[in-house]
């Protein structure tokens, strides 16, 4: 299915810039499930920095998230996330639950090889909004599959189920080889990054779905307005950034890599923070802004509008 490409491109944090080793064949993200999950457990703590903001930080970090402290970036999380899955258990559940009916763990397309050359690598991708997306297309509103032993029912983009990419790393490598410890709060900006992409502003409409199906390329989704706000899609990166023609930036205010940003600001200011933990937090929030396609003051002054939380699903294009 040519959609399977494509949206797990639009839908994939970060990609990163960095080598990689591929442990001889092994799946490389299969152990990092259990260290997603110490992250997600560890967000109560987060919010020691959120006085450290300036005034304008703070408000947008109280508006968007509905709070300033570490169980507020939880529930956040929470509400939009149910599960974290390996590599390996996302391709059990495209070939085998499936049965290749969403795509296969196997397909690659053209956008693979411009991953390659640009030396990237996914932390993470919500690809739960990718099988809602997928069943919706199908017409499939009320897909039920078996998970971990629980029934998981398809028929929202908060089904929530988040892959942890080779990226999703407890370890930064700099220039000289010396490897240092990342901070959890970088990686939980992925995580925050993620959750974003659950919500569905503006709702799914069937014109939309047609839409969807008629596309044959990342271009002609990132060009239909309508569906854009559904999953907070994001939009290819102009050919002078880090990562030209990727799907790695962002055309819309308060999106995923907005999300991100915000969060690993405040993390930066933590009082327990170390100084290499407060560097790569800070270089974190800058490479999330980095994204944005747009002057970024004109989002934190309001002039492009509040967040919009709320996700609406498949909705009647006649309403």
């Amino acid at each position: 299915m040519k959609i399977y490409a494509i949206a797990i491109l639009l839908l994939s944090l970060s990609i990163f810039s960095c080598s990689h080793d591929d442990g001889g064949g092994q799946d490389p993200n299969a152990a990092l499930r259990a260290e997603a999950q110490n992250d997600r457990d560890s967000l109560a703590n987060v919010g020691s920095g959120f006085s450290a903001l300036d005034t304008k930080m703070q408000a947008n970090v109280s508006t968007f998230f509905g709070g300033n402290d570490g169980p507020t970036f939880q529930r956040f999380l929470d509400e939009r996330i149910h599960f974290f899955m390996s590599q390996d258990e996302y391709a059990n559940l495209l070939d085998n639950t499936f049965g290749g009916k969403f795509g296969s763990s196997k397909s690659k397309d053209s956008s693979d090889q411009a991953m390659k050359s640009a030396n990237a690598v996914v932390g993470a991708a919500n690809v739960g909004t990718i099988l809602w997306l997928y069943s919706s297309l199908e017409g499939n509103k009320t897909l039920d599959f078996s998970f971990r032993g629980q029934n998981v029912t398809m028929n929202s983009p908060h089904v929530g189920l988040m892959l942890i990419g080779e990226a999703y790393d407890e370890f930064y490598k700099d220039q000289n080889g010396n490897k240092h410890k990342v901070p959890a709060a970088s990686r939980q900006a992925i995580l925050i990054h993620e959750a974003r992409h659950s919500d569905c502003p503006t709702g799914l409409s069937p014109k939309d779905l047609d839409y969807i199906r008629s596309i044959t390329s990342l271009d002609d989704l990132g060009k239909n307005p309508d569906t854009k706000t559904c999953g907070n899609l994001h939009s290819n990166c102009p050919a002078d950034h880090e990562f030209p023609n990727l799907p790695a930036c962002d055309k819309m205010a308060w999106g995923a890599y907005a999300a991100g940003s915000m969060f690993a600001a405040l993390a930066s200011k933590g009082e327990d923070t170390t100084e290499v933990g407060r560097y790569l937090l800070e270089m974190t929030a800058a490479d999330q802004l980095s994204r944005l396609l747009f002057d970024t003051d004109d989002m934190f002054d309001g002039k492009m509008g509040p967040p919009n939380l709320t996700s609406q699903g498949l909705v009647d294009s006649t309403q």
